[in-house]
């Protein structure tokens, strides 16, 4: 898109209140500019402006959207994950802005189809291990005002020929207009498929043919797919996926504003940096935070149990002597 095509499109977003269009015009904007600089101060102004939407969203209450009750009925192939908001996660700041584009688009879905228009609803989240995907699939789900299901895949992978297609289709069958679906390790179910003889591979082959299909024929609710090797993904079902997102591995920065944020969080001091330098992504840093918090915790909890138990026999004696003073009084 040119220069000229981004600011009208800018200043139509205005006029008409598009908040989605407006961000993407600014954002096209931004990458088109010829000063590095500049354009990623246009990224900041909207980063921020988008976060002080979602702070004020957070103000007014949201009505929660009828959600969708898989779990129960799915067999053990879904899962409720915990609730996580975009504010928890520290990303990059131009992933975040593409992350709200995609928010803003769901929540404004009927509007976009009144117009012939799909809302970005098959994502694919790729990048190393611990660097917050399936954490980012979860906030999306939160800011839609849903709960976000896990699959698991040892209850949809079956040993036997056939029965993995079969549980596909079964999950397939719980997927509804508010269902939020966050499929891990998607290079399970689709990675490349090849010319093969034996059944082992003729099944796996089978299984990723179904995978397509089911993806082509079910179009409801939001799925967002994770890996840590795009490289291996199946061609055709990459071209399924509206949007791929890389989601990088964080430098120290970053890890240490997650430390900080849980720090804060859990009430204790910040961690050493010994700690966070040595963290490889965000999972490690939690973990490690976690870890000090309970040993922080713990001995306050354990400190507090002392104390009591040591006041206790003062208070005995203390009553002890009031009653033999009462006693000596009688007699």
């Amino acid at each position: 898109m040119s220069a000229s095509a981004s600011v009208l499109q800018l200043c139509r977003a205005h006029y008409n209140r598009d908040e989605s269009g407006f961000t993407s015009a600014a954002m096209a904007i931004a990458r088109s500019a010829k000063v590095a600089s500049v354009g990623q101060s246009i990224l900041d102004v909207v980063r921020d402006g988008v976060a002080n939407q979602r702070r004020n969203a957070k103000n007014q209450p949201r009505p929660m959207q009828p959600q969708a009750l898989v779990a129960p009925r799915s067999n053990g192939m879904l899962e409720e994950l915990a609730a996580v908001t975009f504010d928890d996660l520290v990303l990059e700041p131009s992933l975040q802005l593409l992350l709200d584009e995609i928010v803003v688009e769901l929540e404004y879905s009927e509007d976009l189809l009144a117009r012939k228009l799909r809302p970005r609803n098959r994502l694919l989240f790729w990048g190393p291990p611990g660097c917050g995907k399936s954490s980012a699939g979860a906030a999306i789900a939160n800011q839609l005002g849903r709960t976000a299901y896990g699959v698991s895949l040892p209850n949809v992978i079956s040993k036997y020929i056939g029965e993995t297609g079969q549980n596909l289709g079964k999950l397939f069958e719980h997927i509804t207009p508010s269902t939020v679906m966050v499929l891990d390790e998607i290079d399970a179910l689709g990675a490349s498929r090849g010319s093969v003889e034996h059944s082992a591979g003729k099944e796996f082959n089978s299984t990723v043919n179904t995978l397509l299909t089911l993806l082509d024929r079910n179009r409801s609710g939001v799925i967002i797919a994770t890996t840590n090797r795009p490289d291996i993904v199946d061609p055709a079902l990459l071209r399924r996926f509206d949007e791929q997102y890389e989601f990088p591995g964080p430098d120290y920065s970053k890890l240490r504003a997650l430390a900080d944020k849980l720090a804060e969080l859990f009430g204790i001091p910040p961690v050493d940096d010994d700690f966070v330098v040595d963290a490889p992504n965000y999972d490690a840093v939690t973990k490690v935070v976690e870890r000090e918090a309970r040993r922080i915790v713990m001995r306050e909890i354990l400190a507090a149990e002392a104390a009591s138990e040591s006041e206790e026999p003062e208070e005995h004696d203390k009553h002890g002597s009031a009653q033999e003073e009462d006693r000596e009084n009688t007699s």
